[in-house]
């Protein structure tokens, strides 16, 4: 079962995070999951600066990811009006192994 009410209070969430920000930077949710399982113990926006050297900073937490997953976050973001890249099937998140337990997925603002 999806606990909507956590999805849609980390959409309002994301919205908020992403209304700021000019469309020329690309943005990422970063996560990280518990050790133990799939659900999160940290959820931010970073946005990355191209240029001759990237620049990534940390923009903005999402506390209401904490405790959900990933697919959770995948939902938040589609509630919330904007898309992500995704696999080559184009069913999941194309998230990105970062280190241990920490992931990437770049957003598509609308």
């Amino acid at each position: 079962m999806i606990a909507t009410t956590g999805i849609a209070e980390l959409a309002r969430e994301v919205e908020r995070a992403l209304v700021v920000l000019p469309r020329r930077v690309t943005v990422v949710v970063h996560v990280k999951q518990d050790d133990g399982g799939p659900t999160l113990s940290a959820c931010d926006v970073w946005v990355v600066r191209d240029g001759r050297s990237p620049i990534w900073s940390r923009h903005r937490e999402l506390p209401a990811g904490i405790g959900l997953t990933m697919r959770q976050v995948e939902h938040a973001v589609l509630a919330a009006g904007h898309d992500f890249a995704r696999t080559d099937l184009g069913l999941r998140g194309a998230w990105r192994k970062a280190r241990a337990n920490t992931y990437l997925l770049r957003l598509r603002r609308s």
